[in-house]
């Protein structure tokens, strides 16, 4: 039987995919700003996988954001 991929991402999924690479606040920061969609189920934050995905294929997410394209 194929597994299927997820559709939304927690939060803390999110920050164990990144592994350190960005902070829980900026995350929420983003969020907070809007640079990061997401849905809410009561008090759940989820984030789409198709925007995950997006953020993770992009080569500079580690760098600073003044070296890379606007995500």
């Amino acid at each position: 039987m194929e597994k299927k991929e997820k559709r939304y991402w927690s939060v803390k999924e999110l920050l164990a995919e990144l592994d350190g690479a960005v902070s829980r606040g900026t995350i929420y920061r983003m969020i907070h700003t809007g640079a990061i969609p997401t849905r809410r189920i009561q008090s759940r934050i989820l984030i789409p996988n198709d925007w995950v995905r997006g953020f993770l294929d992009q080569p500079c997410y580690l760098e600073k954001p003044s070296k890379c394209e606007a995500v």
